[in-house]
């Protein structure tokens, strides 16, 4: 592993492990925290990319994109391909 991979990584694991050990300064538990940064990058990509749906589902780390979109549904009330064409 290169050392500058092992260090994003690094310093990924040492803030992923403040969130789970305190929470989110608006006081969500730290899966829903979780989501919540998940969800938002995906917004951001379909918003500013044109990458397709399952690549966006990739990129925020769901392997299963069924999954993804049902979750991002119940978060924005709306499809994936929906929102990207509310932009």
């Amino acid at each position: 592993m290169q050392k500058e991979n092992y260090e994003n990584r690094k310093g990924s694991w040492a803030a992923h492990q403040r969130v789970c050990n305190s929470g989110d300064p608006a006081g969500h538990v730290p899966s829903r925290y979780h989501i919540t940064l998940r969800m938002d990058e995906a917004k951001r990509l379909l918003r500013e990319t044109k990458k397709n749906v399952v690549s966006v589902a990739l990129d925020v780390g769901y392997a299963n994109p069924s999954h993804f979109a049902q979750l991002f549904r119940r978060e924005t009330g709306l499809s994936p391909s929906d929102y990207r064409l509310q932009r």
